[in-house]
Protein backbone atom coordinates (compact mmCIF):
# COMPACT_ATOMS: atom_id res chain seq x y z
CA UNK A 1 0.00 0.00 0.00
CA UNK A 2 3.03 2.27 1.21
CA UNK A 3 4.05 1.91 -2.90
CA UNK A 4 0.73 2.81 -4.24
CA UNK A 5 0.35 5.77 -2.22
CA UNK A 6 3.96 6.98 -2.92
CA UNK A 7 3.54 6.59 -6.94
CA UNK A 8 0.04 8.10 -6.75
CA UNK A 9 0.81 10.75 -9.80
CA UNK A 10 0.43 7.82 -11.90
CA UNK A 11 -3.43 8.12 -11.72
CA UNK A 12 -3.68 11.26 -13.69
CA UNK A 13 -1.31 9.06 -16.38
CA UNK A 14 -3.90 6.15 -16.18
CA UNK A 15 -6.36 8.64 -16.74
CA UNK A 16 -4.85 9.74 -20.08
CA UNK A 17 -4.22 6.05 -21.43
CA UNK A 18 -7.78 5.64 -20.71
CA UNK A 19 -8.46 8.58 -22.48
CA UNK A 20 -6.33 8.33 -25.42
CA UNK A 21 -7.63 4.97 -25.98
CA UNK A 22 -11.49 6.20 -25.89
CA UNK A 23 -10.57 8.93 -28.41
CA UNK A 24 -8.30 6.85 -31.27
CA UNK A 25 -10.83 4.48 -31.23
CA UNK A 26 -13.07 6.83 -34.08
CA UNK A 27 -10.76 7.38 -37.10
CA UNK A 28 -13.41 10.27 -37.81
CA UNK A 29 -12.75 11.80 -34.50
CA UNK A 30 -9.15 11.61 -34.98
CA UNK A 31 -8.89 12.97 -38.57
CA UNK A 32 -11.90 16.36 -37.88
CA UNK A 33 -10.56 17.16 -34.18
CA UNK A 34 -6.64 15.83 -34.16
CA UNK A 35 -5.39 16.05 -37.73
CA UNK A 36 -6.63 18.95 -39.32
CA UNK A 37 -7.97 20.71 -35.64
CA UNK A 38 -4.45 20.13 -34.12
CA UNK A 39 -1.65 18.03 -35.42
CA UNK A 40 -1.76 20.18 -38.77
CA UNK A 41 -1.02 23.74 -37.25
CA UNK A 42 1.26 22.11 -34.73
CA UNK A 43 3.15 20.15 -36.61
CA UNK A 44 3.83 23.36 -38.92
CA UNK A 45 4.56 25.30 -35.65
CA UNK A 46 7.29 22.74 -34.91
CA UNK A 47 8.84 22.96 -38.01
CA UNK A 48 9.11 26.71 -38.09
CA UNK A 49 10.67 26.73 -34.88
CA UNK A 50 13.54 23.66 -35.11
CA UNK A 51 13.69 23.79 -38.99
CA UNK A 52 16.25 26.22 -39.83
CA UNK A 53 18.86 24.43 -37.48
CA UNK A 54 21.75 23.25 -39.40
CA UNK A 55 21.60 19.92 -37.65
CA UNK A 56 19.09 17.20 -36.09
CA UNK A 57 18.22 18.53 -32.72
CA UNK A 58 15.59 15.39 -32.45
CA UNK A 59 19.05 13.32 -32.50
CA UNK A 60 20.73 15.07 -30.04
CA UNK A 61 17.41 14.85 -27.77
CA UNK A 62 17.70 11.18 -28.39
CA UNK A 63 21.23 10.65 -27.42
CA UNK A 64 20.42 13.07 -24.32
CA UNK A 65 17.35 10.72 -23.50
CA UNK A 66 19.48 7.18 -23.98
CA UNK A 67 22.35 8.88 -21.74
CA UNK A 68 19.70 9.70 -19.13
CA UNK A 69 18.29 6.96 -19.15
CA UNK A 70 20.95 4.61 -18.70
CA UNK A 71 22.29 6.43 -15.64
CA UNK A 72 18.86 6.35 -14.53
CA UNK A 73 18.51 3.14 -14.60
CA UNK A 74 21.98 2.48 -12.58
CA UNK A 75 21.36 4.72 -10.09
CA UNK A 76 17.81 2.99 -9.30
CA UNK A 77 19.85 -0.81 -9.27
CA UNK A 78 22.84 1.21 -7.06
CA UNK A 79 19.92 2.65 -4.64
CA UNK A 80 17.46 -0.74 -4.31
CA UNK A 81 20.02 -3.07 -3.12
CA UNK A 82 21.16 -0.62 -0.79
CA UNK A 83 17.30 -0.35 0.58
CA UNK A 84 16.65 -2.32 4.08
CA UNK A 85 14.08 -3.87 1.83
CA UNK A 86 15.38 -5.22 -1.37
CA UNK A 87 11.89 -6.17 -2.88
CA UNK A 88 9.98 -3.32 -1.74
CA UNK A 89 12.86 -0.89 -3.66
CA UNK A 90 12.76 -3.25 -6.91
CA UNK A 91 9.21 -2.98 -6.78
CA UNK A 92 8.91 0.94 -6.36
CA UNK A 93 11.92 1.33 -9.25
CA UNK A 94 10.20 -0.92 -11.66
CA UNK A 95 6.48 1.23 -11.19
CA UNK A 96 8.68 4.52 -12.15
CA UNK A 97 9.91 2.51 -15.12
CA UNK A 98 6.48 1.98 -15.94
CA UNK A 99 5.14 5.54 -15.30
CA UNK A 100 8.03 6.60 -17.07
CA UNK A 101 7.18 4.64 -20.67
CA UNK A 102 3.57 5.46 -19.92
CA UNK A 103 4.30 8.97 -20.00
CA UNK A 104 6.76 8.54 -23.14
CA UNK A 105 3.53 6.73 -25.37
CA UNK A 106 1.00 9.46 -24.02
CA UNK A 107 3.19 12.83 -25.29
CA UNK A 108 4.08 10.44 -28.43
CA UNK A 109 0.52 9.80 -29.36
CA UNK A 110 -0.45 13.47 -28.53
CA UNK A 111 2.06 14.64 -30.48
CA UNK A 112 1.93 12.08 -33.71
CA UNK A 113 0.94 8.78 -32.62
CA UNK A 114 -2.71 9.19 -32.94
CA UNK A 115 -2.32 9.94 -36.71
CA UNK A 116 -2.06 5.97 -36.79
CA UNK A 117 -5.93 5.75 -36.27
CA UNK A 118 -7.02 8.35 -39.06
CA UNK A 119 -9.40 7.56 -41.71
CA UNK A 120 -7.92 5.49 -44.38
CA UNK A 121 -6.52 6.53 -47.56
CA UNK A 122 -9.33 5.49 -49.57
CA UNK A 123 -11.50 7.15 -47.93
CA UNK A 124 -9.77 10.19 -47.80
CA UNK A 125 -9.44 9.93 -51.74
CA UNK A 126 -12.54 8.52 -52.45
CA UNK A 127 -11.79 5.11 -54.09
CA UNK A 128 -12.58 1.97 -54.04
CA UNK A 129 -9.97 -0.17 -52.07
CA UNK A 130 -9.75 -3.72 -53.91
CA UNK A 131 -8.34 -5.90 -50.71
CA UNK A 132 -7.52 -9.04 -53.04
CA UNK A 133 -6.29 -7.77 -56.55
CA UNK A 134 -6.69 -10.11 -59.54
CA UNK A 135 -3.69 -11.25 -61.12
CA UNK A 136 -4.35 -9.57 -64.08
CA UNK A 137 -4.75 -6.36 -62.05
CA UNK A 138 -1.38 -6.55 -60.33
CA UNK A 139 0.01 -7.31 -63.96
CA UNK A 140 -1.22 -4.07 -65.20
CA UNK A 141 -0.60 -2.44 -61.98
CA UNK A 142 3.20 -3.38 -62.98
CA UNK A 143 3.51 -2.69 -66.30
CA UNK A 144 2.54 0.98 -65.51
CA UNK A 145 5.36 1.33 -63.00
CA UNK A 146 7.52 -0.27 -65.57
CA UNK A 147 6.94 2.03 -68.27
CA UNK A 148 6.97 4.96 -65.74
CA UNK A 149 10.52 3.70 -65.34
CA UNK A 150 12.05 3.26 -68.67
CA UNK A 151 10.45 6.86 -69.59
CA UNK A 152 12.02 8.64 -66.42
CA UNK A 153 15.17 7.13 -66.51
CA UNK A 154 16.85 9.03 -69.41
CA UNK A 155 16.52 12.25 -67.35
CA UNK A 156 17.83 10.04 -64.52
CA UNK A 157 21.09 9.65 -66.20
CA UNK A 158 20.98 12.85 -67.67
CA UNK A 159 19.95 14.98 -64.09
CA UNK A 160 20.46 12.65 -61.45
CA UNK A 161 19.98 13.40 -57.45
CA UNK A 162 22.16 15.56 -55.60
CA UNK A 163 22.05 17.89 -52.73
CA UNK A 164 21.52 21.05 -54.40
CA UNK A 165 17.87 19.51 -55.65
CA UNK A 166 16.74 19.76 -51.98
CA UNK A 167 14.20 22.56 -52.82
CA UNK A 168 12.47 20.09 -55.14
CA UNK A 169 10.80 17.99 -52.44
CA UNK A 170 8.98 20.84 -50.92
CA UNK A 171 8.31 22.05 -54.88
CA UNK A 172 6.79 18.58 -55.26
CA UNK A 173 4.61 18.87 -52.61
CA UNK A 174 3.38 22.12 -53.43
CA UNK A 175 2.84 20.99 -57.09
CA UNK A 176 0.10 18.54 -55.57
CA UNK A 177 -1.40 20.91 -53.47
CA UNK A 178 -2.94 22.44 -56.37
CA UNK A 179 -4.31 18.91 -57.19
CA UNK A 180 -5.35 17.80 -53.34
CA UNK A 181 -5.93 21.15 -51.07
CA UNK A 182 -5.56 19.11 -48.05
CA UNK A 183 -2.14 18.65 -48.46
CA UNK A 184 -0.15 21.22 -47.39
CA UNK A 185 3.99 21.89 -46.71
CA UNK A 186 5.27 24.61 -45.62
CA UNK A 187 8.78 25.24 -43.53
CA UNK A 188 10.76 22.35 -44.50
CA UNK A 189 12.09 20.37 -41.73
CA UNK A 190 14.76 17.74 -43.62
CA UNK A 191 18.04 17.08 -42.43
CA UNK A 192 21.45 14.45 -42.42
CA UNK A 193 20.70 11.90 -39.66
CA UNK A 194 23.73 11.88 -37.23
CA UNK A 195 23.09 8.12 -36.96
CA UNK A 196 24.41 7.13 -40.65
CA UNK A 197 27.31 4.37 -40.02
CA UNK A 198 24.31 2.73 -37.39
CA UNK A 199 21.83 3.18 -39.40
CA UNK A 200 23.67 1.13 -42.53
CA UNK A 201 23.75 -1.37 -40.04
CA UNK A 202 20.05 -1.12 -38.47
CA UNK A 203 18.79 -1.18 -42.51
CA UNK A 204 17.05 2.11 -42.31
CA UNK A 205 16.92 4.83 -45.06
CA UNK A 206 15.19 7.49 -42.99
CA UNK A 207 12.98 8.11 -40.01
CA UNK A 208 10.54 11.04 -38.64
CA UNK A 209 11.35 12.03 -35.05
CA UNK A 210 8.07 13.22 -33.75
CA UNK A 211 8.75 15.22 -30.64
CA UNK A 212 10.88 17.72 -33.13
CA UNK A 213 9.22 17.21 -36.28
CA UNK A 214 12.04 16.79 -38.31
CA UNK A 215 12.85 14.38 -41.46
CA UNK A 216 15.73 12.56 -40.88
CA UNK A 217 17.59 10.82 -44.12
CA UNK A 218 20.69 8.64 -44.12
CA UNK A 219 22.55 9.96 -46.99
CA UNK A 220 25.25 7.16 -47.40
CA UNK A 221 22.72 5.25 -48.81
CA UNK A 222 22.77 4.77 -52.75
CA UNK A 223 21.88 8.23 -54.13
CA UNK A 224 19.28 7.23 -56.07
CA UNK A 225 16.78 5.99 -53.42
CA UNK A 226 17.41 9.25 -51.28
CA UNK A 227 14.46 11.08 -53.78
CA UNK A 228 11.65 8.57 -52.74
CA UNK A 229 12.92 8.13 -49.11
CA UNK A 230 12.75 12.06 -48.61
CA UNK A 231 9.48 12.81 -49.97
CA UNK A 232 7.86 9.34 -47.71
CA UNK A 233 9.33 10.81 -44.44
CA UNK A 234 7.94 14.37 -45.45
CA UNK A 235 4.26 12.29 -45.89
CA UNK A 236 5.01 11.43 -41.97
CA UNK A 237 5.60 15.26 -41.16
CA UNK A 238 1.98 15.94 -42.71
CA UNK A 239 0.51 12.83 -40.82
CA UNK A 240 0.22 9.81 -42.67
CA UNK A 241 1.74 7.84 -40.10
CA UNK A 242 1.51 4.41 -41.79
CA UNK A 243 4.20 3.05 -43.76
CA UNK A 244 2.23 2.23 -47.14
CA UNK A 245 -0.18 5.69 -46.74
CA UNK A 246 3.26 7.51 -46.23
CA UNK A 247 4.66 5.85 -49.68
CA UNK A 248 1.18 6.42 -51.18
CA UNK A 249 1.51 10.07 -50.65
CA UNK A 250 5.32 10.67 -51.51
CA UNK A 251 4.39 8.46 -54.83
CA UNK A 252 1.54 11.22 -55.45
CA UNK A 253 4.03 14.26 -54.35
CA UNK A 254 6.61 12.86 -56.83
CA UNK A 255 4.21 12.50 -59.62
CA UNK A 256 3.97 16.07 -59.66
CA UNK A 257 7.24 16.55 -59.42
CA UNK A 258 9.25 18.63 -62.56
CA UNK A 259 12.55 16.61 -61.42
CA UNK A 260 13.28 13.51 -63.55
CA UNK A 261 15.21 11.98 -60.88
CA UNK A 262 12.24 12.55 -58.52
CA UNK A 263 10.17 11.11 -60.70
CA UNK A 264 12.39 8.09 -61.43
CA UNK A 265 13.25 6.86 -57.65
CA UNK A 266 9.36 6.52 -57.33
CA UNK A 267 8.37 5.01 -59.82
CA UNK A 268 11.05 2.55 -59.84
CA UNK A 269 10.03 2.11 -55.83
CA UNK A 270 6.44 1.54 -56.90
CA UNK A 271 7.37 -1.14 -59.41
CA UNK A 272 9.44 -2.99 -56.88
CA UNK A 273 6.26 -3.32 -54.33
CA UNK A 274 3.86 -4.06 -57.86
CA UNK A 275 6.12 -6.53 -59.04
CA UNK A 276 6.93 -8.22 -55.38
CA UNK A 277 2.82 -8.49 -55.22
CA UNK A 278 3.14 -9.94 -59.05
CA UNK A 279 5.66 -12.41 -58.17
CA UNK A 280 3.39 -14.15 -55.36
CA UNK A 281 1.04 -14.72 -58.51
CA UNK A 282 3.30 -15.31 -61.20
CA UNK A 283 7.24 -15.61 -60.48
CA UNK A 284 8.20 -16.27 -64.05
CA UNK A 285 6.23 -13.27 -65.10
CA UNK A 286 7.30 -10.96 -62.74
CA UNK A 287 11.01 -12.48 -63.65
CA UNK A 288 10.52 -11.17 -66.94
CA UNK A 289 9.32 -7.65 -65.83
CA UNK A 290 12.52 -7.25 -63.80
CA UNK A 291 14.70 -8.01 -67.21
CA UNK A 292 12.60 -4.67 -68.93
CA UNK A 293 13.88 -2.71 -66.67
CA UNK A 294 16.40 -0.10 -68.12
CA UNK A 295 19.70 -0.93 -67.85
CA UNK A 296 20.11 2.31 -65.71
CA UNK A 297 17.95 0.67 -63.00
CA UNK A 298 18.98 -2.60 -63.33
CA UNK A 299 22.69 -0.79 -62.55
CA UNK A 300 21.04 0.96 -59.26
CA UNK A 301 19.74 -2.34 -57.95
CA UNK A 302 22.76 -3.99 -58.34
CA UNK A 303 24.67 -1.39 -56.21
CA UNK A 304 21.66 -1.36 -53.75
CA UNK A 305 21.78 -5.09 -53.57
CA UNK A 306 25.40 -5.08 -52.87
CA UNK A 307 25.04 -1.88 -49.73
CA UNK A 308 22.02 -4.00 -48.18
CA UNK A 309 23.95 -7.18 -48.43
CA UNK A 310 27.57 -5.03 -46.79
CA UNK A 311 25.94 -4.25 -43.76
CA UNK A 312 23.20 -6.99 -43.30
CA UNK A 313 23.40 -8.82 -39.90
CA UNK A 314 22.12 -9.65 -36.55
CA UNK A 315 21.53 -5.46 -35.69
CA UNK A 316 19.39 -5.70 -39.05
CA UNK A 317 17.44 -8.55 -38.84
CA UNK A 318 16.61 -7.22 -34.46
CA UNK A 319 15.92 -3.79 -35.61
CA UNK A 320 13.26 -5.36 -38.81
CA UNK A 321 12.10 -7.58 -35.89
CA UNK A 322 11.78 -4.90 -33.58
CA UNK A 323 10.10 -2.51 -35.77
CA UNK A 324 8.17 -5.35 -37.05
CA UNK A 325 6.03 -5.08 -33.68
CA UNK A 326 5.95 -1.38 -33.47
CA UNK A 327 3.98 -1.11 -36.29
CA UNK A 328 1.88 -4.36 -35.22
CA UNK A 329 1.40 -2.14 -32.30
CA UNK A 330 0.63 1.06 -34.41
CA UNK A 331 -2.51 -0.21 -36.05
CA UNK A 332 -0.59 -2.08 -39.20
CA UNK A 333 -1.15 -5.99 -38.29
CA UNK A 334 1.09 -6.69 -41.38
CA UNK A 335 4.11 -5.37 -39.79
CA UNK A 336 6.88 -4.47 -41.83
CA UNK A 337 4.87 -6.38 -45.27
CA UNK A 338 2.60 -2.77 -44.45
CA UNK A 339 4.96 -0.72 -46.95
CA UNK A 340 3.70 -3.15 -49.94
CA UNK A 341 0.09 -2.28 -49.25
CA UNK A 342 0.98 0.36 -51.59
CA UNK A 343 -0.23 -1.11 -54.45
CA UNK A 344 -3.74 -1.69 -53.37
CA UNK A 345 -4.32 2.34 -52.86
CA UNK A 346 -2.11 2.73 -55.87
CA UNK A 347 -4.41 0.44 -57.93
CA UNK A 348 -7.81 2.08 -56.57
CA UNK A 349 -6.64 5.59 -57.39
CA UNK A 350 -4.84 5.30 -60.87
CA UNK A 351 -8.04 3.28 -61.27
CA UNK A 352 -10.08 5.82 -60.24
CA UNK A 353 -8.37 8.56 -62.37
CA UNK A 354 -8.03 6.24 -65.48
CA UNK A 355 -4.43 5.99 -65.79
CA UNK A 356 -4.22 2.67 -65.75
CA UNK A 357 -4.98 0.43 -68.68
Amino acid sequence: MSILKKHYGAIPLLLLILLANWFSDSPERIERWYVHFFYDPFSNLLRNLVGWIPFSLGDILYIILVCFVFYKIAGWCKSSFKSPNIRLGVASRILKIFTLVGWIWVIFNFMWGFNYYRTSISTQFGFEMQVNPSKSDITALTHHFLAETQKYSIGRKKNPWNESKKPELAAAYQHLSKHHASISYQNMSFKRSLFVVVGNYMGYSGYYNPFTGEAQINDRMPVFTIPFTSLHEIAHQLGYAKESEANFIGYLAASSSLDSSIQYAANLEMFLYANGSLARRDSTLARNMMMKLPDVAKQDLKEYNAFVKKYQGPIDDATTWFYGRFLKINNQPEGMHSYSRVTIWLLGYLKKNGMLK
